[in-house]
C-alpha cells in the first residue's frame, strides 16, 4: 500500500491506492446520479424528503465525521490513502450540512422569504459549490500546521466538540431553549479557542498540539453542556408541537421509527440493514490490522 519516500514526505501511490480512490469516487458519483431522479423539491434535496427523524440523521452526520477522522484517520496502517478518503468523507458531510443551514435557516428565513421551491433548490446547489470552494481555500490555513492530523484535530476541538455537545443536549432534552443552544455553542467554541491561544502563545503549553486539541475538545464539550443547562433554566422552551420530529421521544405519528421501517420497503434505505452492513465492513477491514 502507500508508503512515504525516504527523502522528505513524498507520497508514493501504487495500483491499489488508485483503485481505492477510483472506487470511492465512482461510488459517490453513482449514488448521486441514482438519487437525483428522486429529487423533486428542496425538501428532497436538503432533508431527503424528511423520510427519517432529525435525531437519526443528526447522529449519522456526527458519526460520519467522528468515524472517518477519529477512527480511520488515526489508524497508521490505513496510510495516506485512508486518511485522504476519511477526510473526503468528513468534508462531504460538512458540505451537506453547510448548504442546508445556509439555504433553509439563513437565506430562506432572513434574506429571501416566500420564494418558489425551485429557487431554494437552486440556491442550495450554489451553496454546495461555494462550500466546496471554501473548503479548498482552507488548504492555505492547513499549510501552516506541521501535519494534517494536527490541523484536523484543532478544527474538531474548536467547532465539532461544542456542536456535538449542543446537538446531544438538544436532541434528548426537550426543555432546552433556542437561546440555550446558541450560547452553549458560542461558549464552547470560545472556551476551546482560549485554550488553543494559551497553548500557541506558550502561556500554558501542552506537550504537543494533539494533546491540546484533546483537552480543548473536552473543555468545549463540558462548557457547552453546562451553559446549555444554565441558560435553559432562565429561558422559555419551545412548545412540544414545534419539536416533533426533531427531539428524541417526540417523533410523532408520521416520523416514528416503526412507521419509517414499515413504509421503507426498499432495502438500500432501511437503516437497520445499512447500519449492520457498515458495522460488518468495519470489522472486516479492521480485524486484519489488529
Amino acid at each position: 500500500m502507500t508508503v512515504l519516500a525516504a527523502s522528505g514526505l513524498r507520497l508514493n501511490l501504487d495500483i491499489f491506492d488508485y483503485l481505492i480512490l477510483v472506487l470511492y469516487f465512482a461510488t459517490v458519483l453513482g449514488v448521486g446520479f441514482a438519487a437525483r431522479r428522486a429529487i423533486r423539491t428542496s425538501a428532497d434535496f436538503f432533508l431527503s424528503g424528511r423520510s427519517m427523524p432529525a435525531w437519526v440523521t443528526g447522529l449519522a452526520f456526527v458519526s460520519a465525521n467522528l468515524g472517518a477522522l477519529e477512527i480511520i484517520g488515526l489508524v497508521k496502517v490505513g496510510g495516506w490513502t485512508g486518511l485522504v478518503a476519511s477526510f473526503m468523507a468528513g468534508m462531504a458531510a460538512n458540505v451537506s450540512g453547510f448548504n442546508t443551514v445556509f439555504t433553509y435557516d439563513l437565506w430562506q428565513s432572513y434574506v429571501r422569504k416566500d420564494r418558489s421551491d425551485d429557487y431554494y433548490l437552486r440556491v442550495g446547489r450554489y451553496a454546495t459549490i461555494g462550500g466546496v470552494v471554501i473548503g479548498i481555500g482552507t488548504a492555505f490555513i492547513a499549510a501552516g500546521f506541521s501535519n494534517i492530523m494536527n490541523y484536523i484535530q484543532a478544527l474538531f476541538s474548536l467547532f465539532n466538540a461544542p456542536l456535538f455537545a449542543t446537538f446531544i443536549v438538544g436532541m434528548f432534552w426537550k426543555r432546552m431553549s433556542a437561546w440555550a443552544g446558541f450560547w452553549s455553542l458560542v461558549s464552547g467554541t470560545v472556551a476551546s479557542l482560549t485554550l488553543y491561544l494559551l497553548h500557541t502563545t506558550k502561556v500554558y503549553a501542552f506537550n504537543s498540539d494533539l494533546e491540546e486539541s484533546f483537552w480543548g475538545a473536552g473543555l468545549a464539550f463540558v462548557t457547552a453542556v453546562l451553559v446549555a443547562y444554565l441558560v435553559t433554566l432562565g429561558t422559555q422552551a419551545k412548545p412540544e408541537g414545534e419539536l416533533r420530529g426533531l427531539v428524541y421521544g417526540l417523533a410523532g405519528a408520521s416520523a416514528s421509527g416503526e412507521v419509517i421501517l414499515a413504509a421503507d420497503k426498499v432495502w438500500w434505505r432501511n437503516p437497520i440493514l445499512l447500519g449492520g452492513i457498515a458495522v460488518g465492513l468495519a470489522l472486516v477491514l479492521y480485524i486484519p490490522f489488529w
